[in-house]
């Protein structure tokens, strides 16, 4: 059983982490750290790992290297408006995304903003829905055809209705068709009971 365990530790050390690549230290080449491990003492032989030991709780490393120490995890997210997505693990930070209704503004050096989603004017309706990451893209309504008449980062431009009667004004880019109500004679008003017949005001 002893023999075993000794081979299957020489085996290990011999392939070392073959999805890293390798660096030279005292003229000898070894296989970096792995993601999520950092570095206690370069390899003794050419073709073997670097000695590595996990990152600590509340460290992390996210790529292959020999770093001697990992890095510290964030604990709350910078930005106003942004919440923590997925918690720091031993191989990434923790991941902050913006809260609904904003998007990420990148301002570089790992700074940015969380940017409140562009709200469409009236005569213009939401085309492409805003996300964490992009802004909403509004585009114009069709005259004769769709209309908005408010202000909105989620509504898209309406259909324009249709009139059984007269057309008032028609459908524009900003508000909805104006219909006439239907014309009643004189003798179609007194034959109707007094309860069914309602005057607009």
């Amino acid at each position: 059983m002893l023999q075993m365990i000794v081979s299957i530790l020489i085996m290990a050390k011999t392939i070392g982490h073959p999805d890293c690549p390798m660096y030279t230290a005292n003229r000898t080449s070894c296989f970096l750290c792995p993601p999520g491990y950092y570095k206690i003492r370069d390899c003794d032989e050419n073709g073997t790992a670097a000695s590595c030991m996990p990152c600590p709780a509340g460290t992390f490393q996210t790529s292959c290297s020999q770093a001697t120490m990992c890095q510290p995890c964030d604990s709350y997210c910078p930005w106003f408006n942004s919440y923590i997505q997925a918690n720091c693990t031993t191989t990434a930070n923790l991941v902050c995304q913006c809260k609904p209704g904003y998007f990420f503004i990148d301002q570089g050096g790992g700074n940015g903003i969380c940017k409140k989603h562009e709200q469409c004017p009236p005569g213009s309706g939401m085309s492409r829905p805003g996300t964490s990451m992009v802004d909403v893209l509004c585009s114009p309504c069709v005259s004769g055809k769709t209309y908005s008449n408010v202000s909105s980062s989620t509504q898209e431009c309406q259909i324009c209705s249709t009139c059984v009667s007269n057309v008032i004004s028609p459908c524009t880019p900003y508000r909805n068709i104006n219909c006439s109500a239907a014309i009643m004679t004189l003798t179609d008003y007194q034959s109707q009971p007094a309860s069914s017949v309602i005057i607009a005001m």
